[in-house]
């Protein structure tokens, strides 16, 4: 053992107070004591010493350390706790490592004399303590984790305790660096590639040019043939407009003075009405204003509470934060006077010093003063000595010139020499990274093979998958189509009144609040055939808006809320109390009837819920539908049914006849309107399945990317195959020749080497000979100096005497460094007081200010609660008054919706209709300007020469008219304009040949479809030719400079690639260097330790690597031989042989760390007796080269150990103290010693 653990000094550390001394530790050395005594104290004290976290120490801070802190009791002593751990070495001497709690951070001492933390844990490690690997503590339970470790968990803890992981962070960034370099270069390969295949298709782009402009010229002479059929075809349909326009005139004048006399009538009403709206509006704001007042006292009210509770924490907040500002202000005064007691202390050790300094110059050499006038004498002699040996000294540098020039050139052959090795070992690494690159391009090309075929399957699946949504998506859209006609015809006669809103309104509320009402009787039921409509309405009747209930008890409940909303009365139908009578099932005979086409009312409505079906029944009965009147009036005769024709004359059958088709129109509208809400339903339906099937579509960039991803792989295998046949056919060969020639250029350089090494030697005797001639001359000049001093020479005074004089300036220069700190403290520590104590004031006149605002609020809080009192009071009044109003306004809105639905919509009608006619005719006329306009204007789009007989081309292409104009349509101001100067044009369509009639549209539209199919020949032989370039050949120069830069760019990235390899294989080789070493040395150790602790020397123990290169990435196997037997993993072993196994491998463990000492900390909790024994035995085998401490309850310990160390507490100042007795054992027999000392306890 070449150090030691002698003993540690604890001073108020956790739960031992004042100064205690743990030791001294013998080589087997024993803590026991009962649980809670500090056991574990005395451990995390000698962690803490070795440099140890304070949150691995049971606690988050470090001054949770010191000793009452756990029981808010901290000591205030003004020394510092500390842990002192003193080691000796061999020769006798001492080594201390002392580490203070100073606030929140450490102090450390390393033989009474302040080091940094870096440097502290480095002159532990010169020690062979490391507290990151814990090289020196065994703890609890980690004999049950090597035991159940896996080979990858074994692996992290060799290199952990290899210390390898402290390169792992280097070598990953390397490997990064490495990766992403590689990357670029085949990503530069890649570029260099793709520019060629662009450099070749250029020069193809060129030759498509002349063909492209053949075609082009005779597909712009059919286009403005086409262009001038256009313009004559547009021409005649507007001479059709213009007559029916003048038709329409007539028609429009008339109904439009009808409609302006109803129109009168109407506004005469809107103005009451207005008027009364404007009343109910100011009541309606002014309740809004009370509202908002109420709203804004019961806002104000809550804010102000808010705003209580919120000063009463902000002063509990301000009480707290004063006295813990007093606190702080009192222990910055005991500071204070701290420092100026350490300030008096460095002054006295300053004197002290300098004494003592005087004394000691004057026992070692009286005469030798080291004042000025002396250093003074020696630097002026020292100078003359140097001009005397000036030839000398001109000799010696000719020669050190010389040696230089030889050494220059020896370095320079060394230099070359080694750029040879240096290159044999690129060529080296060369050939081994081509093979490598070899099987990577192997298995390269095999993993992508494998993804080719898997991206290939996807592909195949979203294009079905597609081409099924796509054509889902063009259903959807017919289906879409079909519905938006349906429902703008329907718009157009939809005529939707307040109250049929209301009354929509009134069904959602009472199925709201009423579970039991299922809708309107019209809800439930449709006609199958539109022509059945105005007959089921004749047949339904009153019934016709009836409401559907479960119960009588529902109904009433609804009655009596429409009563108290004062709602429009209604027709209830409670199913409960319906007598309904059974179908006559012989009237759907016809041979009973008589009658053709003759069906049952109930028959023809189709019925969309079970349930509501005995309401249709008693509303129905078994009322007949037929074609005609003729037939429903023989039918109600001879039967005595009711019957109804189509038309809506109703047969009762009492003989009564009921008709008239005014009360029936408006009811059948609401069956269009309600087909209407179905579509428009049905519509929303069709938008979510769009939107659905769009989603689906949306896959359609995946499958591009897929697509993508498939060329780009097919890209790759085809230039990894490339590269794999470059490498193994060229790269290898060439490389393996380089080898050769360049370790034939090595040999050549030793000869040279050799004759330049003995010419340096020889030119350093000679300088050495002419340094010695030189020293003699010297001596010459200071014999008296020297004699005067007593010493020998000069140079004994320089290095001896001198340098004590640097020494001791050096020292009063600390002092003084060390004063100034101390007063520079002092000054922060008052300043910091000052501000302390003006802190406790301002937080003492918060406190008092908060206590007078809080009052205030309270008073805040009681007026507004009587203003908020008077606001409800004032807001009903205004609410009654407002409901008032609205009940005139619904009278006088009913009046209006009669007078609107009879007298004016029929003129709104009629005025409407004319208008619409005469607009959509103007709007075709319009159109067919705007269509004659666009045709001009393409001539000029198209760059067309415009044949005119009367006008010039400048006016049709004007451009001041045109700017004027732009958008997406002209100004309602220039478009006349332009209009009536192009009606001014004549046209000559002599081009087109006299073999058709151009006033006839017929012959005109034949020739127009004829040369819009020449034109589509012309335009599908123009996409067929290939994609062309007119500037191909100057796009070529480009591709070609761009080809010759990506070749630079990738022998630049070649090169980075070789330097990121060396840089990673430095890194890769020093971890594995750390790791394989310790394993070697555990691997070695193992069998012994095992052998030993079996008993038994046919036992075996062997580790091994699973991954050779870099064994710190696989796994460490463990694989043991018990005695008797078979040679097998740890894994498969029983829990005995386990745990034994996992022992020798432990104690291997840290005896290949070579730490000083070992604790044990309660290890004997998975051990049993047999286990127990052979630990004990090895520990008093390894006890001559291995301190061990072992914390533990177990007697076999005990009673072997060479000394104890019991724990006990007692209280003090109502806090536990933990106390030591120690005892040596070496004066003991031991098995007597087992017998009297048995537990823990006795020591206590």
């Amino acid at each position: 053992m070449p150090v030691r653990l002698k003993f540690i000094e604890v001073f108020n550390f956790k739960s031992f107070a004042g100064k205690n001394v743990v030791g001294p530790f013998l080589s087997f050395s024993a803590i026991v004591g009962a649980n809670g005594s500090g056991k574990s104290n005395i451990l995390e004290a000698i962690c803490f010493a070795m440099g140890e976290r304070a949150r691995n120490l049971r606690v988050n801070r470090l001054q949770d350390l010191v000793h009452g802190a756990a029981m808010g009791q901290q000591c205030l002593e003004s020394a510092y706790p500390y842990v002192k751990a003193v080691f000796e070495e061999e020769s006798g001497v001492e080594l201390s490592f002392t580490r203070f709690i100073h606030g929140n951070s450490s102090i450390y001492e390393v033989n009474n004399s302040v080091v940094d933390a870096a440097l502290y844990l480095d002159k532990l490690k010169d020690i062979c303590i490391d507290i990151k690997s814990k090289n020196f503590l065994v703890q609890q339970g980690e004999i049950n984790s090597l035991m159940l470790a896996s080979a990858k968990e074994r692996s992290a803890f060799f290199e952990r305790m290899s210390k390898s992981i402290e390169c792992k962070d280097e070598y990953e960034k390397a490997e990064e660096k490495l990766k992403s370099a590689e990357n670029n270069m085949r990503g530069l390969l890649s570029k260099r590639k793709m520019i060629f295949a662009e450099k070749r298709k250029t020069k193809a782009d060129s030759d498509l040019t002349n063909q492209f402009l053949e075609l082009t010229a005779d597909l712009e002479e059919n286009q403005l043939k086409f262009q001038l059929l256009q313009l004559k075809l547009v021409e005649i349909n507007q001479k059709q407009i213009v007559n029916e326009k003048d038709h329409l005139t007539e028609l429009f004048l008339a109904s439009f003075e009808e409609h302006q006399d109803a129109e009168e009538q109407f506004l005469t009403k809107k103005k009451e009405r207005s008027q009364l709206i404007s009343d109910t509006f100011a009541a309606e704001k002014l309740l809004k204003e009370m509202e908002k007042d109420a709203t804004k006292k019961h806002d104000e009210s809550i804010r102000l509470s808010e705003k209580t509770s919120h000063v009463l924490s902000k002063l509990d907040l301000l009480k707290n934060r004063l006295a813990n500002a007093e606190t702080v202000f009192e222990c910055c005064k005991r500071t204070e006077l701290e420092l100026n007691e350490e300030i008096k202390l460095v002054h006295e050790n300053k004197r002290s010093y300098i004494d003592h300094f005087d004394r000691e110059l004057k026992a070692q050499g009286g005469h030798i003063q080291l004042d000025d006038d002396q250093i003074a004498e020696y630097r002026t002699l020292k100078e003359q000595a140097e001009k005397a040996s000036g030839q000398h000294l001109t000799q010696l540098n000719s020669l050190e010139m010389q040696l230089k020039s030889d050494q220059a050139h020896l370095d320079n052959e060394l230099r070359k020499m080694n750029d040879v090795q240096d290159r044999m070992k690129v060529t080296r690494q060369r050939l081994d990274f081509q093979t490598e690159r070899l099987e990577k391009l192997n298995r390269f090309i095999d993993e992508n093979q494998e993804t080719l075929k898997i991206l290939l399957t996807k592909e195949s699946e979203l294009e079905s998958k597609l081409s099924t949504a796509s054509a889902r998506m063009a259903e959807l859209n017919k289906e879409q189509q079909k519905i938006a006609e349906d429902l703008s015809e329907m718009a157009d006669d939809k005529q939707t009144s307040g109250r049929y809103k209301k009354k929509m309104e009134l069904i959602d509320h009472l199925k709201r609040l009423f579970p039991g009402v299922f809708g309107r009787l019209i809800d439930f039921c449709i006609p199958s055939h539109n022509k059945y409509k105005i007959a089921v309405t004749k047949a339904i009747g009153s019934y016709f808006d009836a409401i559907i209930c479960d119960c009588h008890v529902t109904a009433i409940n609804c009655i009596k809320y429409m009563k108290d909303q004062r709602l429009e009365a209604e027709t209830f139908l409670p199913l409960d109390q319906l007598k309904v009578k059974r179908v006559n099932e012989r009237l759907r005979d016809e041979r009973v009837t008589g009658v053709q086409n003759i069906k049952l009312a109930i028959d023809v409505l189709s019925l969309q819920d079970a349930r509501i079906r005995p309401a249709l029944l008693f509303v129905c009965g078994d009322c007949l539908i037929c074609e005609t009147v003729k037939d429903a009036q023989s039918v109600a005769n001879r039967l005595k049914e009711k019957t109804v024709s189509l038309d809506g004359v109703m047969f009762h059958k009492n003989g009564l006849i009921s008709g008239g088709m005014s009360d029936l129109e408006s009811k059948v509208r609401r069956w269009d309107e309600k087909e209407f809400y179905e579509l428009k339903k049905r519509r929303n339906c069709i938008i979510d399945e769009q939107n659905q099937a769009q989603k689906t579509l949306r896959e359609k960039s995946e499958l591009l990317v897929i697509q993508s991803q498939i060329q780009g792989l097919r890209t790759r295998l085809k230039f990894a195959t490339l590269d794999r046949d470059s490498v193994s056919g060229k790269e290898s060969p060439e490389a393996r020749k380089q080898l050769d020639n360049l370790q034939k250029e090595l040999g050549s350089y030793d000869v040279t080497v050799a004759d330049i090494s003995s010419a340096i030697s020889s030119l350093k005797e000679k300088i050495e000979m002419k340094k010695t001639e030189m020293d003699e001359m010297a001596d010459d000049f200071f014999v008296q100096f020297c004699s005067r001093l007593g010493v020998q020479n000069v140079r004994e005074y320089e290095s001896k005497w001198l340098k004590l004089r640097e020494e001791h300036d050096l020292k009063l220069l600390n002092f003084e460094s060390h004063v100034m700190r101390l007063d520079n403290q002092l000054q922060f520590e008052k300043s910091r007081a000052t501000d302390l104590k003006a802190n406790v004031r301002k937080l003492q006149q918060q406190c008092k200010d908060g206590n007078e605002k809080l009052e205030t609020l309270r008073l805040k809080q009681e007026a507004n609660s009587r203003e908020f009192s008077h606001c409800q009071q004032k807001r009903d009044g205004a609410e009654n008054s407002m409901t008032l109003l609205k009940l005139q306004l619904d009278e006088l809105n009913s009046d209006i919706d009669n007078f609107c639905r009879t007298h004016l919509h029929e003129k709104r009608e009629t005025f409407d209709s004319t208008r619409q006619l005469l607009g959509a005719c103007e709007t075709r006329m319009a159109q067919k300007n705007y269509e004659r306009h666009n045709i001009l204007k393409s001539f000029k789009f198209f760059n067309f020469s415009l044949p005119l007989i009367h006008g010039s081309p400048d006016d049709v292409f004007d451009e001041s008219m045109e700017e004027e104009a732009t958008g997406i349509s002209m100004s309602s101001t220039i478009a006349p304009v332009i209009f009536e100067r192009e009606d001014h044009f004549q046209i000559d369509y002599s081009c087109l040949g006299t073999s058709f009639d151009l006033t006839n549209m017929e012959m005109v539209q034949k020739q127009m479809e004829k040369m819009e199919d020449r034109i589509t020949n012309l335009m599908v032989k123009l996409e067929r030719l290939p994609h062309h370039d007119m500037a191909a050949k100057d796009r070529l120069l480009s591709v070609t400079g761009r080809y010759r830069d990506s070749l630079k760019e990738f022998s630049d990235a070649r090169s980075i690639v070789g330097r990121m390899k060396a840089d990673f294989d430095c890194v890769k080789k020093r971890r594995c260097a750390l790791f394989t070493g310790f394993f070697n040395e555990v691997s070695e150790k193992i069998d012994s330790v095992y052998k030993y602790l079996c008993e038994d020397p046919s036992a075996q123990a062997v580790l091994g690597i699973e991954n050779e290169d870099e064994p710190y990435l696989g796994g460490v196997s463990f694989n043991c031989s018990a005695p008797g037997k078979r040679f097998q993993n740890v894994e498969n072993m029983s829990g005995g042989e386990r745990i034994l196994a996992s022992l020798a491998l432990l104690f291997t463990l840290c005896d290949s760390c070579h730490a000083p000492f070992l604790i044990l900390d309660e290890i004997d909790a998975s051990l049993d007796h047999a286990n127990i024994h052979r630990v004990v035995h090895y520990i008093e085998w390894q006890s001559k080269d291995l301190q061990c401490i072992v914390i533990s309850h177990r007697k076999e310990f005990i009673g072997a150990a060479h000394a104890l160390y019991g724990c006990y507490v007692k209280m003090a100042d109502e806090m536990p103290r933990s106390h030591l007795l120690t005892l040596n054992l070496l004066n003991y027999v031991h098995s007597s010693l087992v017998t009297s000392v048995s537990t823990p306890s006795d020591l206590e």
